[in-house]
């Protein structure tokens, strides 16, 4: 009895010690995420391009995105885009800004969004202003 409980202990404690071996080392964290992050696409003008002047822009939002959550900032100014659904029920956002961008140099546009179950997401998107 006393050599089945040894045999026993000793077996718990490689099982624990294995255990914690993968996990300080990346694994054995289960492999998935409950949580989906928010997807951008479609992007107009396209990220990285050179534009005379940028007076608009648009981009598509996954499905899953809390548009509640939704920050949207060009060259760190804060825009509300006009949210249309698409009919794969993505949204579409587009703003049109009042005066149109000519000064030389680089836009940054950022995004900010959670998705639906809890994941936040973020994405940077430079336009080149080349008149």
């Amino acid at each position: 009895m006393k050599n089945q409980t040894r045999l026993l202990l000793m077996v718990c404690l490689s099982i624990s010690t294995a255990s914690i071996k993968s996990f300080a080392y990346g694994g054995g964290g289960g492999g998935g995420s409950s949580c989906s992050e928010v997807t951008f696409s479609e992007e107009s003008p396209v990220r990285d391009s050179v534009v005379p002047s940028l007076d608009k822009f648009s981009i598509v939002v996954s499905q899953n995105a809390d548009l509640g959550t939704l920050v949207m900032k060009v060259n760190g100014d804060q825009v509300n885009p006009v949210i249309s659904t698409k009919r794969s029920g993505d949204s579409q956002l587009e703003t049109t800004f009042a005066t149109p961008i000519r000064t030389p140099g680089k836009v940054r546009i950022s995004l900010k969004a959670m998705s639906k179950d809890g994941c936040d997401s973020f994405q940077p998107i430079y336009i080149e202003v080349k008149p």
